[in-house]
């Protein structure tokens, strides 16, 4: 293979890992959004009488703590904390 292969396939591996981050950061900011309309919307429940306010204090606490962990590393644990 020569140089200029090598630099090509070098090249194109860091263009594919730059465009899979920034969908994955692309992905994150859209989670934490719908995340926090989802703290919103607990709220909304409670005085709306649909939901008790222990239930929403759990749901809020599972919703809080994956909002904290949407980062490339902790995925894997946000989803976790979400199923």
């Amino acid at each position: 293979m020569g140089l200029l292969e090598r630099k090509a396939g070098t090249l194109r591996c860091t263009l594919d890992q730059t465009s899979e981050l920034t969908a994955i950061n692309t992905d994150i900011r859209q989670l934490r959004t719908l995340l926090k309309q989802a703290e919103d919307v607990i709220k909304k429940a409670v005085s709306d009488g649909d939901i008790t306010s222990e239930d929403a204090g759990t749901l809020t606490k599972l919703v809080s703590q994956s909002i904290l962990e949407l980062k490339p590393t902790e995925l894997v644990t946000a989803v976790k904390h979400l199923s």
